[in-house]
C-alpha cells in the first residue's frame, strides 16, 4: 500500500513552520498461524498429556487491529492444545518385604510371633503369623534364623504363651506350619488353611525364645520318660548322682530345651526343680540348705495358677504350677 504524504508550510509571525503529516493506514486484525508440532509425552510411562502451540501472526495484529481471540491472558499472541497420551504401562509399586516381630516377650529374642507390613506411606499392619497347630522346635528355629538368632537354641511356645492382650483380634495368616527346620524363609514351609483352624481371640498365638545356650555349657541335662511324682524325680535325679534341673537363666533353659525336643517332649510336663514357698517361687527343695528364690521365670499365659506347689514344663512350652503328687516326665541335670 502506498503512503500519500502532505506537506504543509504556514507562515506565523514571520516563522516558516513545515508540518509533514500521514494519512492514518487501516488496522489489521491478528489471525492465528498454524499448529506447531505436537511436544513429547509429559510422563515416561503410563497416562499423560502433550501439548502444541500457535501464534497470532497470519496477519498479526497492526495499527491497533485486534488479536487473535482465545489468546492466554498472560500471553494473548499464543495459545496452545493438551491431548492426552499413553506411554509403556508404569510397573507397580513395590510394598517393602513383610518383616517377622515378636511381642510381648521377655526381651527382643522372646515373645508371639507376629507378622508386619509396612505400607508405601509408611504405616505398618500386624497380624499373627500363625495358630499354634504342629507349632514346634522346627518352626521356632526358622523364625529365629529369619531374625538374626542363628547361635539359638530354639524354645516353641503354643497358646498365647506371652499372654499380648494386643494381639488379641489381629486376624491370623497361617493355619499351621509344617517345618523342617532347615527352610531359610518361614513362607518355604507347607501350611494350612488359616480359616479351618484359628479365629481371631482364639488365643492359640504361636510363640518363641531365641536363647543361646550358654557357651561352654554349664550343664548336662537328661529327659526321663518314668511319669513320677515331683519328690521322686528329685530322688530319681539323685541317685544318679545328678539334681533335678533347674534352668536359671535363659541360655540354660535353651539348653534344656534342645535336649526335650530332641528326646521327644510329647504332650506331658517335665518336672523342674521349683517349689512354691507362699509368696514366692524358689529353686530346690523349698527346706533346709541348697535353694534359692527364683530371679528369671518362664511362667505360661497366667502362671501359675495355684494348682500346686511344684513347677513342671509344661506341654505348650513354658512353666506351669501342678500338685507335687501330679505323675510328669522328669529332667536332671549334671554339672560340666
Amino acid at each position: 500500500m502506498l503512503h500519500q504524504w502532505a506537506v504543509v508550510v504556514c507562515v506565523l509571525w514571520g516563522t516558516v513552520l513545515v508540518q509533514v503529516a500521514s494519512q492514518s493506514e487501516p488496522k489489521v486484525d491478528g489471525a492465528w498461524g498454524a499448529w506447531g508440532a505436537w511436544s513429547a509425552c509429559g510422563v515416561t510411562c503410563g497416562q499423560g498429556q502433550r501439548y502444541r502451540y500457535q501464534r497470532c501472526n497470519n496477519p498479526p495484529p497492526a495499527h491497533g487491529g485486534a488479536q487473535c481471540p482465545g489468546g492466554y491472558p498472560f500471553e494473548p499472541e499464543l495459545r496452545g492444545q493438551g491431548q492426552s497420551c499413553v506411554k509403556s504401562s508404569c510397573p507397580r509399586p513395590t510394598l517393602p518385604p513383610p518383616q517377622l516381630r515378636l511381642v510381648g516377650g521377655h526381651d527382643s529374642r522372646s515373645g508371639t510371633v507376629v507378622h508386619a507390613q509396612e505400607s508405601l506411606t509408611g504405616i505398618f499392619t500386624f497380624k499373627k503369623l500363625v495358630c499354634h497347630n504342629n507349632w514346634d522346635h522346627r518352626e521356632a528355629r526358622v523364625v529365629c534364623d529369619m531374625l538374626g538368632y542363628t547361635d539359638a537354641s530354639p524354645i516353641a511356645y503354643l497358646s498365647n504363651h506371652f499372654n499380648t492382650p494386643e494381639t488379641q483380634e489381629w486376624p491370623y495368616i497361617l493355619g499351621g506350619l509344617k517345618c523342617t527346620g532347615e527352610e531359610a524363609d518361614i513362607w518355604d514351609c507347607p501350611s494350612r488353611d488359616v480359616a479351618s483352624y484359628c479365629k481371631p481371640g482364639s488365643n492359640r498365638e504361636a510363640g518363641v525364645s531365641c536363647y543361646a545356650p550358654p557357651s561352654p555349657p554349664t550343664h548336662t541335662y537328661t529327659l526321663h520318660k518314668q511319669l513320677v511324682t515331683a519328690d521322686a524325680a528329685r530322688s530319681s535325679c539323685a541317685s544318679l548322682g545328678q539334681a533335678l534341673a533347674m534352668p536359671k537363666t535363659p541360655a540354660q533353659y535353651a539348653a534344656l530345651a534342645a535336649v526335650r525336643y530332641r528326646e521327644g517332649a510329647g504332650s506331658y510336663g517335665t518336672w523342674i526343680d521349683l517349689r512354691k514357698i507362699p509368696p514366692v517361687w524358689v529353686w530346690g527343695p523349698g527346706t533346709g540348705a541348697g535353694w534359692e528364690r527364683v530371679q528369671w521365670s518362664d511362667w505360661g499365659r497366667g502362671e501359675p495358677l495355684r494348682r500346686g506347689e511344684c513347677g513342671a514344663i509344661s506341654w505348650a512350652g513354658g512353666w506351669r504350677d501342678y500338685p507335687c503328687g501330679r505323675k510328669l516326665w522328669y529332667m536332671c541335670q549334671a554339672v560340666i
